[in-house]
């Protein structure tokens, strides 16, 4: 093995092509230095300071998830949506939410909620707010489809458009019996 002398940038170069496939926690403890030394020597080499060990990502293509695209609105004017027929459509009505009408008309939630109690609108519970509006997400679906038809929950959960733990999470809402995945319906 060659010894790295931390001047010599020729020697530093063959010790690290020597150890090509060490992280650089191991060429630390190879060469009796800590890790911002090896970081220094590399850079001193011309050698990117990631590495390339096994543990490296210079082989593996980036992954980049999909950005989520917001949806887009054409901005409403003040003077058309203060005022209560405008709310109470978008909000009752429609089923909006103060989020998404604050959006579309670029103004702050606060200011929205603050206009829906000035005008006498109910303001949704949480619970309502947040609770489930697909027509499938009630009892008597969840039974008929799951308990009697004795579907399974990926069939259920493509029945009812949603994924297979959004059915589960369900059945655990209306306390209905899940099946082991092994067990026979009757």
């Amino acid at each position: 093995m060659i010894r790295p002398d931390g001047s010599n940038p020729r020697t530093l170069a063959m010790f690290f092509e020597e150890n090509k496939y060490l992280t650089t926690s191991e060429l630390a403890c190879l060469a009796g230095v800590n890790m911002e030394t090896i970081r220094l020597w590399r850079k001193k080499c011309g050698l990117k300071s990631t590495g390339n060990g096994w543990g490296s990502k210079r082989d593996k293509i980036p992954f980049t998830a999909p950005k989520r695209q917001r949806q887009t609105f054409e901005v409403t004017p003040r003077d058309v949506w203060d005022n209560y027929e405008w709310l109470n459509t978008k909000y009752a009505i429609e089923g909006k939410g103060i989020r998404l009408i604050s959006r579309m008309t670029n103004a702050n939630f606060k200011l929205i909620w603050q206009r829906l109690r000035r005008y006498g609108i109910q303001i949704r519970s949480h619970e309502l707010a947040t609770s489930s509006r697909n027509p499938c997400c009630n009892r008597k679906w969840l039974l008929d489809h799951y308990e009697i038809e004795g579907l399974s929950l990926p069939r259920c959960a493509s029945l009812a458009g949603v994924s297979t733990y959004t059915i589960y999470s369900w059945l655990v809402k209306f306390n209905i019996y899940i099946r082991d995945k092994y067990e026979r319906v009757a």
